[in-house]
């Protein structure tokens, strides 16, 4: 899926350890969409080379975002999270 809107906010780079030994990184994007009733949207971005891709991103920039929507269930609720794919500046 894709949306297009601008940068609202960029979250805290979050990162950690798997029980492997390796080492994981994620950012969350916040995109508000540009249309009669403006949302925002939480997209998680998760690997080195995606949270790299944010920096260079300043709020109020326009932007088109790929993501991957999924949800799944735990102890009888339902939770979805936007995992991002891509993201690129939008003229």
């Amino acid at each position: 899926m894709k949306i297009v809107g601008k940068v609202h906010a960029k979250c805290d780079v979050v990162s950690g350890q798997k029980s492997d030994g390796s080492f994981w990184s994620k950012q969350t994007l916040v995109v508000e969409t540009v249309n009669d009733n403006p949302k925002k949207m939480a997209i998680d971005f998760f690997g080195d080379d995606k949270v790299e891709s944010l920096k260079s991103l300043a709020n109020g920039r326009m932007v088109e975002v790929v993501f991957v929507p999924e949800s799944r269930e735990h102890d009888g609720k339902w939770y979805t999270n936007l995992s991002g794919i891509a993201v690129r500046a939008y003229a």
